[in-house]
């Protein structure tokens, strides 16, 4: 029987610094030898997303939707890239996915894109290859390859309506991180200070997001 798979979130803070991104990859490769499966979704590094925002207010007075969500995307692919080698590092295979590479299929609406399809084919592949894998959840892409965000606050959303719904097959939660019940789903903030009392449940009701299994 397949092992439940732990969904993880990493905000901002908790990926903050080159420190802090080794310690989560510590917590990651420790989990990962007790044996579980991990899905990690990871915020851009603590103030990123304003700094870049910042820039672009620099550069125009009214950026493009457009460029503006193909800038702050960058954010994220700065901390999964990092953690990824950091896991490496410790001698545990991991592999980072932007939103575009972990198969979040979105609509056209830059800046607060609404998930369309998740295509898991290759989470799942990665999964039984007993990789860790570390995603973007921040974005994702249109069926003409346009980059989008989800908005902020949008990578809160994308554990519990997509993936968790989406595996080949419902694997059941472990350590509170993941469960699926029905059309509730339940994911975990993993907070800086990660001990259980900091840990934060959320619980989304899936809004029938159409998933498909295609690599």
């Amino acid at each position: 029987m397949s092992l439940p798979v732990k969904v993880k979130k990493y905000g901002g803070t908790s990926v903050g610094s080159v420190e802090q991104i080794r310690k989560v990859a510590g917590d990651l490769v420790s989990e990962h030898h007790g044996g579980v499966p991990q899905l990690v979704v990871v915020s851009a590094m603590a103030k990123t997303t304003d700094q870049l925002m910042s820039m672009a207010l620099q550069v125009a007075q009214r950026p493009r939707a457009r460029e503006l969500d193909m800038l702050l995307a960058t954010g994220e692919q700065v901390s999964i890239a990092l953690l990824a080698m950091a896991v490496h590092d410790l001698g545990v295979q991991a592999t980072a996915l932007t939103g575009a590479q972990c198969g979040i299929m979105t609509d056209g609406n830059f800046a607060r894109a609404r998930i369309q399809n998740i295509e898991t084919g290759k989470l799942n592949r990665l999964l039984e290859e007993k990789n860790i894998v570390i995603v973007a959840g921040f974005q994702g892409i249109t069926t003409d390859h346009e980059i989008t965000t989800l908005g902020r606050g949008g990578i809160r959303t994308v554990p519990a309506t997509g993936w968790c719904c989406s595996m080949k097959k419902p694997r059941s939660a472990r350590c509170g991180q993941l469960a699926k019940s029905s059309a509730v789903c339940t994911a975990v903030n993993v907070r800086p200070h990660s001990c259980p009392s900091w840990n934060r449940t959320q619980r989304v009701i899936l809004t029938g997001v159409p998933t498909s299994t295609s690599s």
